[in-house]
C-alpha cells in the first residue's frame, strides 16, 4: 500500500518503528511535523527511509499524486480537505474517547470534566474530531491524578492501540458513527483562559482559603494524621496541600 504518513514526538516515533518493522511491505511518505524532532529522524535515517519537513512538504507534492492512507500519528495538524482527498482512506489517533474532549488539550478536560479517558482511531474530515471511529479503547484512572501523570499514561495507550489494530483496519477500514452534535470542541484558547483563576472566584477563594487555613505543620506531622487539611476520594483519605509561588 502507498501510504502518507505525518510524524512526530514520542507516540509518532513509537508508531512509525512499528510500521517499519511489522508493516516493511507497504510504501511510505514519511512527513515530520515538529521541528528538531531528532530521535524520529534518526530513526528514518538508520532504516534508510527518506523523509520531508512540514515546511518544505508541499513543493514536493504532485497534483496527481494519490495514497491509500493518511496516518495523523501525533502529527498536531489539522489536515486540509485537499490533501484529504488524496488518500482512499485516513486515519488519526486522537487522546481521549471521543465524542468527550474534542480537539486541544484533552487530558486537562477529561481530568476536569471526568470524562472517560482512552485512545480513539478515527477518520479525520473536514470538522476537527468529528469523523467515523474505527476503533477506540478506555483507559481507566483513579482520582486523584495529575495532567502529567494521565498524560504520560496516555502515550503509551494511545502507541499499543494503534500497534494492536491497525493490520485490521489497514486491511478492512470498517467505522462506525457517533453523536458529536452536543460535545464542545476545545480550542487552545480554552486552555489558556483555563489556566488562571482569580481570587475573588468564590468557588477558588473558599478552596484556598481552607487549604491555607490548615497548612500550618510540617509534613511528616501531617502524614501522621495530626493537622493539616485533608480530603477523602473514593474511601481514601488523601492529604492535601497548597503550593503558591510569585509568577516573575
Amino acid at each position: 500500500m502507498n501510504i502518507l504518513v505525518f510524524a512526530s514526538k514520542l507516540v509518532g516515533c513509537k508508531c512509525v518503528e512499528f510500521l517499519l518493522k511489522e508493516h516493511m511491505n507497504d510504501n511510505y511518505t514519511f512527513v515530520i511535523t515538529e521541528k528538531n524532532d531528532e530521535k524520529l529522524k534518526a530513526l528514518l535515517v538508520n532504516s534508510g527511509q527518506n523523509f520531508y519537513e512540514i515546511d518544505n512538504f508541499n513543493d514536493h507534492l504532485n497534483n496527481d499524486e494519490s495514497f491509500d492512507w493518511i496516518l495523523n500519528l501525533w502529527g498536531g495538524l489539522i489536515l486540509e480537505s485537499r490533501l484529504l482527498s488524496k488518500a482512499k482512506n485516513n486515519l488519526n489517533i486522537h487522546p481521549s474517547m471521543l465524542p468527550h474532549a474534542r480537539g486541544k488539550d484533552p487530558i486537562v478536560w477529561t481530568i476536569q470534566n471526568n470524562f472517560p479517558a482512552g485512545t480513539t482511531l478515527h477518520e479525520m474530515t473536514s470538522k476537527i474530531d468529528a469523523g467515523d471511529i474505527f476503533y477506540q479503547q478506555e483507559l481507566a484512572y483513579c482520582m486523584p491524578i495529575k495532567g502529567l501523570e494521565l498524560y504520560d499514561q496516555i502515550l503509551k495507550h494511545s502507541v499499543n492501540v494503534f500497534k494492536n489494530n491497525w493490520s485490521n483496519i489497514k486491511n478492512n477500514p470498517k467505522k462506525f458513527k457517533i453523536d458529536y452534535e452536543k460535545h464542545q470542541l476545545f480550542l487552545r484558547k480554552h486552555l489558556i483562559n483555563n489556566q488562571t483563576k482569580d481570587f475573588s472566584d468564590e468557588t477558588i477563594n473558599k478552596t484556598l482559603l481552607w487549604l491555607l487555613s490548615h497548612d500550618f505543620t510540617k509534613k511528616e506531622d501531617q502524614k501522621k494524621g495530626k493537622y493539616g487539611a485533608q480530603v477523602i476520594i473514593n474511601n481514601k483519605v488523601y492529604i492535601a496541600t497548597l503550593s503558591l509561588e510569585e509568577k516573575n
